[in-house]
């Protein structure tokens, strides 16, 4: 009788638990192996991407050309610059430079992010955005900010800043009597720090600057929004061309280089009345109505009362200062006395008088107001 050949069930179910032996001890390592070599190329990939940014900061240097100055740049800015790479690139992100070098960077390459602080080991994970910079780690662990909207964060509260726009600088205290003096515009003022972006901080004055206007001062606009703010623009430009705040900045507009992507469209929508505003040449701003709505959602739907204290009521009940938001074609939105809800008022003079103040809004770098 011949001996038939093959395996028994037993030694093929024998075969089959070592095979899954193997395969339980083989396949983490080589997972493992193939997540380091993956590691390892983005990282290759991020400091071949420091070296063409090192490479075009020493080339602008010694050829003359415009230097790169020190700062914070995004990867759009730096392409446009002139760097690139020979392997991949990365779509987004950004590189801190000082004294001649890279010394942080978060930028990201297909699905991943490879983020390097000053000091600190580099570190690669999957995620959808870049990391903060350090001045934003500053602000959320400073502050504690609970949402972002539109890639601006909103503070929990309205953090105080005494800051004098005149010198562009922090100081101790305010100097002028906010009771009596309500057109206190030099000096050390009082300032509520309410969102940030990037580098980038806005903040809002404690009082009017134009309390007690007459009709024509205290107007949004000639006779309808379709132009927006006119009137109330061109007196903010007025009573602020002493200050050295720079161009303001509104928030849903603007990277985290500062740089503004204009014409600036405010609002958003609005009944079809869009119009521009270009704020180059300002030293502040009016707020949106969009800003004053996610002030409130961030501080559990409430608006904070610095929003709405420490300016003047009217005989005649109106008390509020402007936003550059229009509601209508005649019509545009302000912040109320007494609660900081959202109102309409008609922006032409002749149908009723007028009291609606303005209140302005300053954008300055994060780090020269919370070091």
């Amino acid at each position: 009788m011949k001996k038939k050949n093959g395996f028994t069930l037993v030694e093929l179910l024998a075969i089959l638990i070592i095979l899954g032996i193997i395969a339980v001890i083989t396949v983490p390592i080589i997972s493992k192996i193939l997540k380091d070599a993956r590691i390892n190329t983005l990282i290759d990939s991020s400091y071949g991407y420091v070296r063409a940014v090192d490479k075009l900061y020493y080339s602008k240097s010694l050829n003359d050309e415009d230097i790169v100055e020190d700062g914070i740049y995004t990867v759009s800015e730096l392409k446009a610059l002139g760097v690139s790479v020979d392997g991949r690139e990365p779509s987004e992100g950004w590189v801190e430079l000082e004294e001649s070098e890279v010394v942080a960077f978060s930028i990201k390459i297909g699905d991943y992010v490879i983020t390097k602080y000053r000091n600190e080991g580099i570190i690669v994970e999957k995620s959808d955005t870049v990391a903060l910079t350090e001045n934003e780690k500053m602000i959320v662990s400073l502050i504690g900010i609970t949402n972002q909207t539109d890639g601006a964060r909103y503070l929990t509260g309205l953090k105080t800043i005494y800051y004098n726009p005149e010198t562009a600088n922090v100081c101790t205290e305010m100097d002028y009597d906010n009771n009596n003096d309500k057109l206190g515009l030099t000096g050390c003022l009082e300032w509520f720090l309410y969102s940030a972006k990037g580098e980038y901080a806005n903040m809002i004055l404690d009082h009017h600057i134009n309390a007690g206007c007459t009709i024509a001062a205290c107007k949004w606009a000639d006779s309808n929004n379709s132009s927006g703010p006119v009137i109330a623009l061109s007196n903010l430009d007025l009573l602020t061309s002493s200050w050295a705040t720079g161009t303001p900045k509104v928030p849903n507009m603007y990277g985290s280089n500062g740089e503004e992507i204009t014409p600036q469209i405010v609002p958003l929508s609005a009944n079809d009345n869009k119009y521009s505003i270009d704020y180059t040449g300002y030293k502040a701003r009016l707020i949106t109505k969009e800003e004053v709505e996610r002030i409130a959602v961030a501080n559990n739907n409430n608006t904070p009362s610095k929003l709405y204290s420490n300016f003047p009521y009217y005989q005649n009940g109106y008390n509020g200062y402007w936003t550059s938001s229009p509601y209508s074609n005649a019509e545009a939105w302000y912040v109320r006395g007494g609660d900081g809800r959202l109102n309409t008022q008609w922006v032409k003079p002749d149908a009723v008088q007028i009291t609606v103040g303005l209140r302005p809004v300053i954008t300055v770098p994060v780090g020269d107001v919370l070091e």
